[in-house]
């Protein structure tokens, strides 16, 4: 009853969803789930969307959706042979797919998956940290090319101090440190970063399409102060920024230059004017706000992670300046530093975060 079930309520939204796009609409993509490795279940599910008591309407779903991970809760990360165990389940999972995609093209539908990758959930960030995920990954997604149509790699960004899912562990991290992420690169034919001159503090590859300009995200918080360089394909540089400041976070800097020409490659430098040549200290400038009654400031430390001892230093609008943490220790990524100590609403004032 399950499967019918799940088939009757899929099949009531399915009908919701065409009255707003229209029937047939190929704005409109209907996904209808199972499981990836359970033929029996998919089979009922599949058998209840062409029974009327089940499927009133006869409104068919367009693809079917699995999630072919590979490894389960008897793997540990920090085993030796953990890359060796790992191929092997992920053949089999490969293998169970191709039945899979056979039975689900028997009933007119497209196989895709919504999820997928490795599934270690015992030190599973020792498995994404690991150089042989790479070429494993690159293996992994060329043969699910045949299978699916659409597949979703979980996932980008999750910490690997829990499940190790995430290919990276936080926004920011250089894809030097992270293997899986270079897997995901080679077999997407995108390459990774490529390797930062001496002189330049972020560097950024972007094409332009068609008439949109080139954009990119700076990873600077609020009130750093940035030059911009862009590198012509061939090889001039000009300064397209001089003295920006970063007024929000995220903040996307839009390069429209007439020289640009669709589909060539653009690099571009981020220098920072401020906080200068020390790297490990970064610049802020915040307005006090009301909060719960409280004027308060709050400092987005994105370029720091889990584990740094920063130095909190403020200078207040009448000039006189204060440490307010001589030695924090970050507990999290993405880490908000909250001050609220005499503070007056509206009036600006400037922060300096040091990594001890």
């Amino acid at each position: 009853m399950r499967a019918a079930s799940h088939v009757y309520f899929a099949s009531k939204a399915f009908v919701s969803f065409e009255k707003v796009f229209g029937r047939n609409s190929d704005r409109l993509v209907k996904v209808l789930a199972g499981q990836a490795v359970n033929e029996y279940l998919n089979t009922l599910i599949l058998d209840a969307v062409d029974n009327p008591t089940f499927n009133p309407s006869n409104v068919r779903p367009d693809v079917f959706a699995t999630a072919p991970y590979f490894g389960d809760y008897q793997d540990d990360g920090r085993d030796e042979n953990i890359l060796a165990k790992l191929r092997v389940k992920m053949e089999a999972s490969i293998a169970t797919q191709r039945s899979m995609k056979t039975l689900i093209e028997s009933r007119g539908l497209k196989l895709v998956g919504y999820e997928g990758g490795h599934h270690v959930t015992t030190n599973g960030g020792s498995v994404v940290a690991n150089p042989g995920i790479r070429q494993l990954y690159v293996d992994y997604y060329r043969q699910l090319d045949d299978i699916f149509g659409t597949f979703c790699h979980y996932n980008h960004v999750k910490s690997w101090q829990n499940s190790g899912f995430g290919v990276k562990s936080y926004i920011g991290q250089p894809d030097s440190e992270c293997p899986a992420w270079q897997g995901l690169a080679d077999y997407i034919g995108v390459g990774t970063e490529p390797e930062e001159p001496a002189d330049c503090d972020e560097i950024h590859e972007d094409t332009k399409w068609l008439d949109y300009p080139t954009a990119f995200k700076l990873l600077a918080p609020r009130g750093t102060v940035v030059d911009i360089f862009r590198v012509d394909p061939d090889g001039m540089e000009i300064q397209v920024a001089a003295n920006l400041e970063v007024r929000w976070t995220p903040f996307w800097f839009h390069d429209d230059a007439p020289s640009l020409v669709h589909g060539e490659n653009y690099l571009y430098c981020v220098v920072y004017a401020t906080p200068g040549d020390n790297k490990n200290q970064r610049s802020f400038r915040d307005l006090a706000w009301e909060w719960n009654g409280t004027p308060t400031t709050a400092l987005q430390l994105d370029h720091l992670k889990a584990g740094d001892f920063i130095k909190v230093t403020r200078t207040n609008p009448n000039g006189t300046t204060q440490i307010l943490e001589s030695r924090l220790e970050l507990l999290w990524n993405d880490y908000w530093y909250i001050d609220t100590r005499e503070l007056q609403h509206g009036e600006y004032y400037d922060y300096v975060v040091e990594k001890l």
